[in-house]
């Protein structure tokens, strides 16, 4: 999938950006909850302004979806800021193809 690692923060958070284009919400949801371990929590869709959130629990780990512009940022959240599962998780999403239907549903 098209992602970038973004700079991380002086306090430590990382960050990841997901194109808009290369995986719809659904698709990137269905990724994301086949990764063991891993449970969205508290979606939240805006279907007229493009807006996404949730919470993503990842090991006893916090993350954060959300779209500022259009496209999908997940960072870390939270003082732990534990690199083996943040780099388990972004390799998971650097790694998946999603297929033709993923991107439009």
């Amino acid at each position: 999938m098209k992602t970038q690692r973004l700079a991380e923060t002086q306090s430590g958070e990382s960050t990841i950006e997901i194109r808009r284009n290369s995986i719809s919400i659904w698709g990137l949801v269905r990724c994301l909850k086949r990764l063991p371990g891993a449970n969205v929590l508290d979606l939240r869709v805006d279907p007229l302004n493009d807006n996404v959130s949730a919470r993503i629990d990842y090991n006893g780990k916090c993350f954060r979806l959300y779209t500022p512009f259009s496209d999908y940022l997940i960072s870390d959240e939270g003082a732990d800021h534990s690199k083996m599962a943040t780099d388990a998780l972004f390799s998971h999403l650097e790694t998946f193809k999603p297929r033709w239907w993923e991107k439009i549903i």
